[in-house]
């Protein structure tokens, strides 16, 4: 995997339009024939993908859980990795996690959506 494929670039492209599980789709297409260290790695977008997907249908519990993996499964790499700026990404899906409660309660709205963005 490098950040020049076109799939791993659409997926980007549809994960910043809000097409989560789209992208999460895109992303599998590639982690299916991965090795380490890009396997792992794209375990995380897929999750951060389908917990979005969840949160945009009222679904809190799964989001909440497959954010947690995700932000596992990513807490290894450095940002740049992947030519993304991951650690902004890290903190995004864990703003919307510490606002799952809340935002599950209808207490708040959620946060805007996190984009990924080109490494720094």
């Amino acid at each position: 995997m490098r950040p020049s494929d076109p799939l791993f670039t659409r997926a980007v492209d549809e994960f910043n339009r809000g097409e989560f599980f789209e992208a999460h789709e895109s992303w599998e297409e590639i982690w299916d024939e991965a090795d380490e260290p890009e396997r792992t790695f794209l375990q995380g977008l897929i999750q951060a993908a389908t917990a979005l997907h969840h949160l945009g249908r009222g679904r809190f519990d799964p989001a909440g859980r497959l954010l947690a993996k995700s932000l596992g499964k990513l807490a290894p790499y450095d940002d740049g990795f992947g030519g993304i700026a991951l650690a902004r990404l890290r903190d995004d899906l864990r703003a919307i996690q510490s606002a799952l409660p809340t935002i599950a309660a209808g207490t708040t709205a959620a946060p805007s959506m996190p984009r990924i963005g080109g490494a720094p």
